[in-house]
Order: structure tokens, then sequence, then C-alpha cells
């Protein structure tokens, strides 16, 4: 599969990219787009480089030749690739439950950031399907998720009440359980706060690594805005892996193992669960609050960075985004299954920061132009 014009795919209104008429649909974006599978990851097809469909950073970088970035493009995310291939596979997949086929298409435009897309997705959904209670609970959840910050958000109280409504009573259903507790909850919040003035440019992607400066190490939670990169501390041990900042900040020696053995597992989970609790709460923070809140905190505008590269070290299973600024260097350090986040998370803070450093260039001229004709 290679071309989107072979299906129809489906046709909603979302939050995409203008294209001087409006919002594009993600069936207009799938009409234009070549995608195959590489890696395990839907890209933009080689045999045409200059993808149609790129939003974000990949469209306004496309005035020079070449290929298109897929990682820098806002329809990307680590685990999938291309989500619009991603998609269009799945609409071709025989077999599937319109359900499920939904809410997983519905799934990758949330890790892509895009909850227009997400909601359209299951709002089509049940346009077909009015009786389909899961889907319900599943757009409710989507009004009532931390990154949406759209105006409806209250439509999840009455979503959430009309999934009650067709679930009907079942013993020990955590959905219904989940539904009830939030209502209430919904009803006392005050209206949404819309993006915050340091955010204008929008968060580009967040991301969970080892932050390594000088003999420092800690888990940290990364943000990156169309302005700037921030870092906050968030812990000692990642929540996934469960690897601590002693594994992740010095090569692995005999005393790791003995530390391993000294600590416990106990400990090790207890810190795991304490790191994804402040990484939930930090999620909920607008990137001027989390870059003040604590010393631990860092902030780099992009104009600051002004190197970017990417190194493996197998024999570690780690991936390390390195970067510099004009008195320091800093790493972010990936456990490998993490690899495509690391280069994303590279691919993007190397676009961000050129971009920064020829805006400041430009501006440095022109003003110097200015002082010249005065």
């Amino acid at each position: 599969m290679d071309r989107g014009t072979e299906t129809a795919g489906w046709d909603v209104a979302d939050s995409g990219a203008g294209n001087g008429k409006g919002p594009r649909r993600e069936s207009e974006l799938i009409a234009l787009g070549f995608f195959v599978k590489a890696d395990g990851l839907w890209v933009c097809d080689p045999k045409h480089p200059k993808c149609a469909c790129a939003e974000g950073l990949a469209a306004t970088l496309r005035t020079t030749p070449g290929q298109t970035n897929c990682l820098i493009c806002s329809n990307w995310t680590p685990r999938v690739g291309c989500v619009l291939g991603y998609n269009l596979h799945l609409d071709e997949v025989p077999g599937l439950a319109p359900l499920s086929t939904a809410l997983d298409q519905a799934h990758v435009w949330v890790e892509a950031r895009n909850m227009g897309r997400a909601v359209a997705r299951l709002e089509k959904h049940l346009r077909s399907h009015v009786d389909d209670a899961p889907a319900y609970f599943a757009l409710a959840k989507l009004y009532d998720h931390p990154l949406y910050q759209g105006p409806d958000q209250r439509r999840a109280i009455i979503l959430y009440q009309r999934f009650l409504e067709l679930r009907g009573p079942v013993a020990d259903d955590p959905d219904a359980a989940l539904a009830r507790r939030r209502i209430p909850i919904l009803l006392r919040l005050p209206p949404p706060v819309r993006a915050h003035d340091d955010d204008q440019d929008g968060t580009l992607a967040t991301f969970v690594c080892f932050f390594r400066f000088g003999t420092l190490t800690h888990v940290a939670y990364g943000l990156l805005t169309g302005r700037r990169f921030v870092l906050a501390r968030a812990g000692d041990a990642d929540p996934e892996s469960g690897r601590t900042s002693v594994e992740m900040g010095q090569p692995f020696e005999r005393k790791t193992r003995f530390l391993r053995w000294v600590t416990g597992e106990e400990p090790r989970a207890r810190e795991m669960q304490l790191t994804r609790q402040e990484i939930e709460r930090m999620a909920l923070l607008p990137p001027d609050a989390l870059a003040r809140e604590s010393r631990s905190n860092v902030s780099f505008p992009h104009e600051e960075i002004c190197a970017v590269r990417l190194d493996a070290d197998p024999g570690r299973h780690v991936v390390t985004v390195v970067f510099r600024t004009a008195y320091s260097e800093h790493a972010l350090v990936f456990p490998a299954d993490r690899k495509g986040v690391a280069e994303q998370c590279a691919a993007l803070l190397d676009c961000l920061s050129a971009r920064a450093q020829q805006h400041a260039v430009s501006g440095q001229a022109s003003a110097a132009e200015a002082s010249q004709e005065a």
C-alpha cells in the first residue's frame, strides 16, 4: 500500500493544518500521501520524497529541496511512525471490528497530540453506531484528557451520562465506576484555561528520559515548545524500565549489581511509582510554571543550543541525545527500546535550534541595516 487515494478513508472535519480553505480533514491528507512501512514504522515513500501531507515543522521547512523529515512532522509518533499511513493501513485490514479500529486510530492521534482528530474519529464512529456504549465512554475520556484544551471539555459529562444509560447496571464495572466518579468532579471544575502566552507556539513533544549534566543524573520530564526546551526533575527511577539514575549515570560495573542487591526490588518499585506520579502531575503544568517550579528544573531557549548529536551505546543498551550550549554540554539518556523517541527528540532539537539561530542572525542583520540608515 503506497497510495492514499486507493481507499476513501473516513471523512471528518478536524483540527489539522489549514490548506487555505480551512482545516484539512484526515481523509484529504491521506489522499495526498504515499506511505510505506520501513523497519516497523510507516513513513513517506522514498519514491515521493516531497510529502504533500506534512504538517507542523516539516511543512514549514519544505521550501528547500530534498526529502521531508518525518521525525519533525506533527503527524509522527515514535511507536507507529506516520499516523496517516498507520490509520490508512487499519482501514484496509479486513475483519477488524469498527470500534476497535476507531479506538486504535484515535489513540495514535492522542500520541501525536492532535486531540481534534482523535475526537473526530470517535464522533464519526458514533454517527454510525449511536448505541455503542464503549464508544461514548472512550469519547468522554478524550474530552476529559489533560491534553484536551478546547472549549467543549464539559461535554465529557454528557458522554459519561449517556454511557451509563446505555451500559445499565453491571456488577463490578470499573468503567462505570470511573464515569460516576468523574461526573461530579467535572461539574466543579472551572472553564479550561486556553493556551498560555509562553506556549503560544504549542507543545511539540513531551518525553521521559535521564538527564545527565556533569556527574549529576536524574529522571527528567522533557517538554519541547516552539520557543524553548524545558527539563524538569521527576525522580531517580525510570517508571517504565525501572533503571535508576546510578545505573544510567555511570558505566555498568559490579558495584551496580551490588547496589541492586542492597536496595532490593521493593524500594525500586516504590521509586518508580513516585516518579510516575510526579510525571503525571507535571504534565498538567504550563511550560513557564514547570520551568520555575524547582531549582532542579532547567529551561533552554532554542537559540542557545548550538549543536545536537545522537549517540548509541549497545553495550549499555542506551541511546543518548547530546546537546551543547555556548558554555556547557548536556545529555539525554534513553533506554534502547525508546530509540524512536530519542531520534525524534534529536531531530526536533536540531531543527528548532537551527531555525532560532537563523532568526537571530536575520534580526541582527536587520538591526544593523536600520542603524546604518539612521
